[in-house]
C-alpha cells in the first residue's frame, strides 16, 4: 500500500483462523491491530522507540504496552524486541507485503523504460508520457463527409447561368431544360436525390441536354458543324415531315445554321 492511503486490506478469515493471535486476549489483539494500522499509515513494517514513546504513538498505557508485547512475543504473534527501555515490534505479514510492492514497482518500472526506449529507436514523438486528452487534442480529427441536399423548392437561373448556358448550347432553351431539371430533380427519391452543389449538377444537365427542333425552331450552330449532312425529323402532323441542315448559304436555301423544311407530300397533296 502507498505511503499516505487511508485504507489496507484486512483479511478477516486469516485474522481469525491465526491460532497463534487466538491464544493472545482481547486486549492483546486491539492492540495489535492498532499497531498494523499506524504500520500501514506509515508505510512501514515495524515500529520502533522507547516503551514511552510507542506509548504515545500507539495511544495507550505503559503497564498495557508491556503486557501486549509480552504476550505477541510468547504467542509468536508478531516479532517483538525489548531491550531496556527500547521496543520493537515487527509485523512478519507486512514485510512480506512491502517487498511484493517493491518488486512490482522495480518491474513497472523497467517495463516502462524499456517502452521507452523502443519508442527512441523507431523515431515515434514522446505521446507514451502524455495524457489521452493531451494526445486526443494533439490528434487532427478527421474531417466529417459533407452531406447532400435535395433541389431547393426555389430554384432560380441567375444571369450567370444564362450566360453559361448560352455560351454552352445556344441550341437548346434554357427555360424549358430547367424547367426539366427541377421536374426530375424533385420526384426522384432515394440516396441519388441529394446533391452537394446544384448549381454544378445544372450545369451538367445542360451540357447533356438534347436539342429539341420543330418546323419553327432555329439552329444557331456554326458553320461546318453538320459537315453538310442530312438529319431527317417527323412532321408534327404526318409525321412525314423532312428538315434539312445546310452547311452553307444557297440561292435557293435559307442561311447558314438555319433549318430548311422540304415540303410533306401527304401535307402538299392533301
Amino acid at each position: 500500500m502507498a505511503k499516505g492511503d487511508f485504507w489496507f486490506k484486512f483479511e478477516w478469515n486469516a485474522w481469525l483462523g491465526d491460532d497463534s493471535l487466538s491464544l493472545c486476549s482481547l486486549e492483546t489483539q486491539g492492540f495489535w491491530i492498532r499497531c498494523i494500522a499506524i504500520m500501514n499509515r506509515a508505510d512501514v513494517s515495524e515500529l520502533t522507540g522507547t516503551v514511552d514513546q510507542l506509548c504515545r504513538q500507539i495511544g495507550c498505557l505503559r503497564d498495557e504496552l508491556v503486557r501486549s508485547c509480552n504476550e505477541l512475543k510468547n504467542t509468536n504473534s508478531a516479532d517483538v524486541i525489548i531491550c531496556n527501555d527500547d521496543v520493537m515490534i515487527s509485523s512478519r505479514r507486512r514485510k512480506k507485503e512491502i517487498k511484493h510492492n517493491e518488486y512490482n514497482r522495480l518491474a513497472v518500472a523497467r517495463h516502462r523504460e524499456k517502452e521507452q526506449c523502443n519508442v527512441n529507436v523507431r523515431g515515434q514523438s514522446k505521446n507514451k508520457s502524455k495524457s489521452k486528452k493531451e494526445i486526443r487534442e494533439e490528434t487532427p480529427q478527421a474531417a466529417s463527409p459533407k452531406k447532400g441536399t435535395r433541389l431547393p423548392d426555389v430554384f432560380l437561373l441567375t444571369s450567370e447561368m444564362r450566360e453559361y448556358g448560352k455560351a454552352k448550347r445556344p441550341e437548346i432553351d434554357i427555360e424549358l431544360e430547367t424547367e426539366k431539371f427541377c421536374n426530375f430533380w424533385r420526384a426522384k427519391t432515394g440516396k441519388d436525390a441529394t446533391k452537394l452543389n446544384w448549381t454544378l449538377t445544372w450545369k451538367n444537365w445542360i451540357l447533356n441536354a438534347k436539342a429539341s427542333l420543330n418546323g419553327n425552331s432555329k439552329i444557331k450552330s456554326g458553320v461546318g458543324q453538320f459537315n453538310g449532312k442530312e438529319k431527317i425529323y417527323k412532321c408534327s402532323e404526318c409525321f412525314d415531315l423532312k428538315i434539312k441542315l445546310v452547311e452553307k448559304p444557297e440561292p435557293e436555301r435559307v442561311f447558314v445554321g438555319e433549318m430548311k423544311e422540304i415540303p410533306c407530300p401527304k401535307c402538299d397533296s392533301g
